[in-house]
């Protein structure tokens, strides 16, 4: 672990030598981050900022590595202008569900996070995760019924998508071991495993943002069996984040059997059957 800014410690690296970047800037949203950090730039500033941090982790991502940049859909618009300018390849906007937001006058409620993955050329790592089949929380049931196709669909469940519905976002007490901006392992590990092999070089220049900070993506990279180096420019290393040290969980993604699909609407006489079971979900 590196203690200082960001940009300062970027300079030091030598050229192509990082397999993976995961960034998750501030969003420039007025919070707390902790003293001589400033989270309320004007746009330009902060878009100034963001152009000085990706074209240094352009230059030090490996061929073949990979770039993931955290952020609202508002700046990612912006930094995923200044990937391609810099010449990353384009290989998916990740939508990361958020419905817990409150909404915003005169616009749509916002209920999503961005997620930018961009490669230096051709990816030299590439897996596409499964996931478990969605289950009814109330009948165990399955909450799609596949077409009839249930049988045919792989026992490890269903190929990723770049939807995520299944991230929660971190605020429990137990799971929550910064004072803003704290990010679930399980995304951290998703992004991981999807661009990164074993041994690889992953780095998190925003790690030590905030004031309890827990280097979730040190944790989870060195338990996937990855090495991680982070770069905050305020490290202060909560006794959570020591203990979680190595103690990272893989997901889970065996698909234990359950019953059919079967949490349907008993009546139907007043909407279709399939416009029965989307009102119900």
């Amino acid at each position: 672990m590196f203690q200082g800014d960001c940009l300062r410690v970027l300079a030091s690296i030598e050229d192509g030598t990082v397999d993976a970047v995961f960034a998750d800037p501030p969003f420039n949203l007025g919070k707390d981050y902790g003293h001589g950090i400033s989270d309320a730039l004007k746009d330009s500033e902060y878009l100034d900022w963001c152009a000085a941090w990706v074209a240094e982790c352009c230059r030090v991502v490996a061929p073949g590595g990979a770039l993931w940049v955290y952020n609202l859909p508002k700046w990612n618009i912006e930094i995923g202008h200044m990937l391609n300018a810099a010449g990353m390849t384009f290989r998916h906007w990740v939508s990361i569900a958020m419905t817990t937001r409150l909404p915003i006058a005169g616009k749509l409620y916002p209920a999503h996070y961005s997620l930018l993955y961009y490669t230096k050329g051709k990816p030299k790592h590439f897996d596409r995760p499964r996931i478990p089949i969605a289950a009814c929380l109330h009948c165990g049931g399955d909450i799609k019924d596949y077409g009839g196709q249930r049988k045919k669909i792989h026992p490890d469940g269903v190929n990723l998508s770049d939807v995520w519905t299944d991230i929660r976002p971190v605020r429990h007490r137990t799971t929550k071991h910064r004072a803003a901006n704290a990010l679930p392992e399980k995304m951290l590990e998703r992004v991981l495993s999807i661009s990164t092999g074993e041994g690889d070089l992953v780095a998190d220049f925003f790690g030590g943002l905030g004031r309890r900070t827990r280097p979730l993506s040190a944790c989870t990279a060195i338990g996937l069996g990855r090495n991680s180096g982070i770069a905050p420019r305020s490290l202060r290393v909560s006794p959570a984040a020591r203990k979680s040290k190595g103690s990272c969980r893989t997901e889970a993604t065996r698909v234990k059997a359950r019953p059919a699909f079967s949490c349907v609407p008993t009546r139907t006489t007043t909407a279709s059957y399939p416009q029965a079971v989307g009102n119900l979900w």
